[in-house]
C-alpha cells in the first residue's frame, strides 16, 4: 500500500512538472521567436535534471557561507560544492547543437494569441492535469506546423543592411546561402553585428540554425572574426573564399586560423575559388555561379580575383558584384558612347 502511494505521488509530481514546463515553454516561445533566438528541444529533460542539482548547490553553498561566518571547519562543504559544479559541467557538455531549433518569425497577433491561449488553458482548474498537458501539446504542435508552413512563403532572395551595403541571403529548396559582398568586413563591430543582427534575422527568415553555404567575396581580418562568431551561433556547412596573393597581417592570420578551427570543429568545410568558374547547385534548376572577372581587387597588400555572382533561382537570375568592384574603363567608355548615340538619335 505504501509503495502504491509513493508511485501515485511521483506520478502526480511528474504530471505537474510536465504541465508547468509546457506552460513556461509556450509563454517564453513568443519572446524567443520575436527576438530570433533558438529553442532547446531538451528543455523539459534539462529542467528535470537541473532542479535537483540546483537544490543541492544552493543548500551546500548556504551551509558553506554560514560556516565561514561562524568560523566552522568547512573543507568537506567546499569539496561538495566543487563536486556538484563539476558534475553539472560534465552534464552540460553532453548537449548537442541538434537539440536546438529555430522558428520562422510569425505575425504579432499569432504570438500574442499563443500567450492568451496558454493562460486560458492553465486557468482551467476543472480540467485534469493530463487534459491540460494534451492541450499545451496541441498548441505547441500547431505552432511548429505554422512555422514550417511559413518557411515556404519566404522570398528566395533577400537582403540585410550592413554598413551602407547589403548581405545577400538565398533561401530556396530547403537550402540557405549567405553572400558577403564585402560589407561585413568593413564594420568595426562585425562580431556584434553577427551575434545580434545577422544570426537572429537568419533564424527568423529561415526557421533554421543551419547555413549551407557562405560565400565571401572580399576577405579581411574583420571578416574572419565575423565568420568565427557565425560558426559559434549557427551550423555552417561550407564556406567559399577566394585565394589571395600578397601578404596579410599577423592578426589577420590569427583570426583566419581561429575561424578555420571553429568551422572544422562544427563539421564545416572551407573551399577556395580563384580564376575558374564555380557552380553551387541548390536544385536541378537553381544554382549559384561564381564567375571570375579580369580585374583584381586590392586590399592593403592583398590581392584577389574580382568575382561576379549569378543567383539562378528557377527561371530568374540576379547578379551581384563585390563591394570594391569597378567597371573597366574601356567598358565604361563603350557604355557612355552607346548612351550618347541613343540620346542623340532622332
Amino acid at each position: 500500500m505504501l509503495n502504491k502511494d509513493r508511485i501515485l505521488r511521483i506520478k502526480i509530481w511528474l504530471m505537474r512538472f510536465v504541465e508547468l514546463q509546457l506552460f513556461l515553454s509556450l509563454i517564453s516561445l513568443p519572446l524567443l521567436i520575436a527576438w530570433g533566438l533558438p529553442f532547446s528541444l531538451m528543455s523539459l529533460v534539462g529542467n528535470l535534471i537541473f532542479s535537483p542539482f540546483l537544490m543541492l548547490f544552493l543548500t551546500f553553498s548556504s551551509l558553506l557561507f554560514f560556516s565561514e561566518l561562524l568560523h566552522i571547519p568547512n573543507g568537506w562543504l567546499a569539496y561538495c560544492v566543487e563536486w556538484i559544479a563539476y558534475v553539472w559541467h560534465r552534464v552540460l557538455s553532453i548537449q548537442q547543437p541538434s537539440w536546438l531549433t529555430g522558428f520562422v518569425k510569425l505575425p504579432m497577433p499569432v504570438l500574442c494569441g499563443i500567450v492568451v491561449v496558454s493562460l486560458w488553458i492553465v486557468s482551467r482548474r476543472c480540467w485534469r492535469a493530463s487534459s491540460r498537458i494534451w492541450a499545451f501539446s496541441a498548441v505547441f504542435t500547431l505552432l511548429c506546423a505554422m512555422s514550417y508552413i511559413s518557411r515556404g512563403a519566404v522570398s528566395p532572395i533577400s537582403t540585410m543592411s550592413c554598413n551602407n551595403g547589403s548581405v545577400i541571403v538565398i533561401h530556396a529548396y530547403n537550402k540557405t546561402a549567405l553572400i558577403d559582398l564585402g560589407y561585413m568586413g568593413r564594420r568595426a563591430s562585425a562580431v556584434s553585428w553577427v551575434n545580434y543582427t545577422l544570426a537572429p534575422q537568419l533564424i527568423q527568415l529561415t526557421g533554421s540554425l543551419s547555413v549551407d553555404y557562405v560565400i565571401v567575396l572580399q576577405p579581411s581580418s574583420r571578416t574572419f572574426e565575423a565568420l568565427a562568431s557565425l560558426c559559434t551561433k549557427l551550423r555552417v556547412h561550407t564556406v567559399y573564399m577566394p585565394w589571395w596573393q600578397g601578404t596579410i597581417s599577423r592578426g589577420a592570420w590569427r583570426n583566419f586560423f581561429i575561424f578555420k578551427e571553429l568551422l572544422a570543429d562544427n563539421g564545416g568545410v572551407l573551399k577556395r575559388y580563384g580564376n575558374w568558374p564555380l557552380t553551387i547547385a541548390l536544385s536541378d534548376k537553381s544554382s549559384i555561379r561564381l564567375l571570375p572577372l579580369e580585374d583584381l581587387i586590392t586590399y592593403h597588400e592583398t590581392r584577389y580575383t574580382d568575382t561576379r555572382v549569378d543567383c539562378c533561382i528557377d527561371k530568374d537570375t540576379v547578379t551581384f558584384y563585390a563591394a570594391k568592384h569597378t567597371e573597366p574603363l574601356a567598358k565604361k567608355k563603350d557604355n557612355d558612347h552607346e548612351k550618347s548615340i541613343i540620346n542623340n538619335s532622332p
